[in-house]
Order: structure tokens, then sequence, then C-alpha cells
């Protein structure tokens, strides 16, 4: 696994090689952060981490539309959330949910 200080030049410039599915290369300013390429050709922004001595992945988002900034700022949150005994995936389901509540849908808000 590759280890890189991340610049948003690396990021958008990183292609999955022909042979591989995905390839993965890890921030060495943040301990966890990584870009994966994807053979399809998509840059997602994950974050890996130990919950219960096995590893848990979050997707934080495609790195397109993301910035390395703002990448590094979700997988802080995301490792304070691990930190404190929290699951970082239920939390963003909740905090999805509070953003988007069920009568915006009824209303027809949705897209507003």
């Amino acid at each position: 696994m590759p280890r890189h200080f991340l610049t948003e030049q690396i990021v958008h410039n990183l292609t999955c090689p022909p042979t591989r599915e995905h390839f993965e290369v890890f921030d060495a300013q943040l301990r966890g952060l990584y870009v994966d390429a994807l053979k399809s050709g998509r840059l997602m922004y994950r974050v890996r981490y130990r919950e219960r001595n096995r590893y848990r992945v979050v997707t934080l988002g495609d790195a397109r539309l993301l910035t390395l900034d703002e990448a590094r700022q979700q997988a802080r949150t995301v490792q304070r959330c691990v930190m404190q005994g929290g699951d970082p995936k239920l939390a963003m389901v909740q905090s999805w949910h509070e953003d988007m509540a069920l009568s915006d849908f009824r209303e027809g808000n949705f897209f507003q």
C-alpha cells in the first residue's frame, strides 16, 4: 500500500493500473485516510479504522467533488467517533436523516 503526502494534483492524476480492480494510496499526513482509484475511473476518499480487532471502512465521497482538506476534516471526525467508542457509519446515517426530514419528501421540498 503506497503512502504519499497527498496533494490535490496527485489525487486527480491518480489512475488504477489496468491489471487491478482498484488501487489504494494512503495519506502520509493523516493515518487511515486514503484515495481508492477504481478500475471504472472513479476516485473515492475512504477512511480505514479498527473496531473490535477488525478493519472497517467508511467512504467519505467522490474525490472529484470533495477537496483533500474536506476529506481530511471528515476523516478526523470519523477517527474521533471511533476513539469515543462510537460507530461512525451509524453516526453518518443519523446525521443524514436529521438533515433530510421525511416531511420534506412528502411536501415535495426535497429538490429545493
